[in-house]
C-alpha cells in the first residue's frame, strides 16, 4: 500500500471519484453501481454525527 500512496502523492496516479454518498445512502450507492455506467470510484462518506 505504501507504493500506491507514494504514487498518488507524487501525482503519478489519480483517483477518480464518480460520486459520493452519505453512509445512510448505501442502498442508493449500490443501485447506482448496478444501474449506471460508473467511470470512477464510489465514495461512502462516514461522519461521527457532530
Amino acid at each position: 500500500m505504501s507504493e500506491t500512496g507514494r504514487l498518488i502523492d507524487e501525482g503519478r496516479v489519480r483517483v477518480v471519484v464518480d460520486r459520493a454518498f452519505a453512509l445512510i445512502e448505501t442502498g442508493a450507492a449500490q443501485d447506482y453501481l448496478e444501474q449506471e455506467n460508473v467511470r470512477g470510484k464510489i465514495v461512502l462518506r462516514v461522519t461521527d454525527g457532530t
